[in-house]
């Protein structure tokens, strides 16, 4: 069966109900692919290309090659805008 956004009316729940709808979407997702299959694999289906990229990427990030930003430094960089 095939569901749209359109199909609920998510109005009537606050905004923490819908957290937890998230996470708990979320949660059955990764509760049916295999243990190894990543969180990128599973959100984004991308082509084989894209995904080396993404995991030679994560693994700069993962080795300290790339230096990121704290995420509160990025989101009052956007919310300033």
């Amino acid at each position: 069966m095939q569901f749209s956004v359109d199909d609920f009316d998510f109005a009537s729940l606050t905004a923490a109900e819908r957290l937890l709808l998230a996470q708990e979407l979320l949660d059955s997702v990764f509760d049916e692919v295999s243990p190894s299959t990543s969180a990128r694999e599973v959100a984004a289906p991308f082509n084989s290309e894209q995904m080396a990229e993404i995991r030679r990427r994560a693994g700069d990030a993962d080795a300290g090659r790339i230096v990121g930003e704290p995420w509160e430094t990025v989101r009052g960089r956007l919310l300033n805008r």
